[in-house]
């Protein structure tokens, strides 16, 4: 009797360890599944690889409207309301590539005279030249050295193909292109620029645009970006997407989906 129980016992334990080895073989070739997937690596710019400067609410031009609000006398945060992506306001028309950059200079020039004729009954506003207000517009980045690097390096090394997926305007979009040499390894073609392409995230359209342009399935791309609505919109269509807070977590994140060895702040390998 006590043979026969321990018979039994033995068996289930076997039997308990097989299964045990057998999910741990299914759960390592999944994650293998899932690294052959990614062969896109989509990168957002603003909040990203170009930081906003000095700015306690990432994803707005708060400096921007800050230094217009010295320039012009007019509150920041009247400035704020024409200098966001809400439908309608110049700057989403701006982003979108609805309007050319003149007619953006003219917009906001215009609101700052409505404005002077309803606050101080003048007629016109001071209000800063096109060259020195193109300037400002673009000074309000820091570049994300580390993080460009490190993309340059995914791309050249053929671990998967690097492309941008970003609300830009045109201003933006030059200046940007040009500061972090983005033409040495990144293709304008496979990239979605919403000045060029005429959407803006966090539309979904965006996003089957991203996957149509580079020929790909929605699952073979990995996106990033500052803003969880972004991410939110291309997991819904099946775009698997990660928040970026900062390089630290960014990395570990690309070392968990098995893109890249994680390099800690003192450049050791981890």
């Amino acid at each position: 009797m006590r043979f026969a129980m321990r018979r039994t016992l033995t068996r289930r334990l076997k039997f308990h360890s097989n299964q045990r080895t057998l999910t741990i073989k299914h759960k390592k070739e999944r994650q293998m599944t899932e690294q052959k997937r990614i062969k896109i690596l989509a990168s957002d710019i603003g909040g990203v690889i170009a930081l906003f400067k000095h700015n306690a609410n990432p994803g707005t031009l708060k400096d921007f409207a800050d230094w217009l609000g010295y320039f012009t006398k007019i509150p920041s945060d009247e400035w704020l309301k024409s200098l966001n992506y809400n439908p309608g306001t110049p700057e989403f028309n701006f982003i979108a590539g609805n309007i050319t950059p003149k007619e953006f200079y003219w917009k906001l020039r215009n609101i700052a005279n409505i404005w002077y004729k309803t606050a101080y009954h003048e007629p016109n506003a001071s209000f800063p030249r096109p060259r020195l207000f193109k300037k400002a517009w673009c000074n309000v980045f820091a570049i994300n050295i580390a993080l460009l690097e490190r993309l340059k390096n995914l791309s050249k090394s053929e671990s998967c193909n690097v492309v941008i997926a970003s609300n830009l305007d045109v201003w933006h979009y030059k200046f940007l292109w040009d500061l972090c040499g983005f033409d040495q390894f990144i293709s304008k073609d496979e990239s979605v620029f919403s000045c060029h392409d005429h959407v803006l995230k966090p539309d979904p359209a965006f996003f089957r645009l991203l996957a149509k342009k580079n020929g790909v399935a929605p699952e073979e791309i990995f996106f990033f970006d500052d803003r969880a609505e972004n991410c939110k919109s291309a997991a819904s269509v099946g775009i698997p997407s990660f928040q970026f807070v900062d390089n630290d977590g960014f990395f570990k994140e690309l070392e968990k989906r098995n893109i890249v060895k994680y390099v800690g702040k003192k450049g050791e390998e981890k």
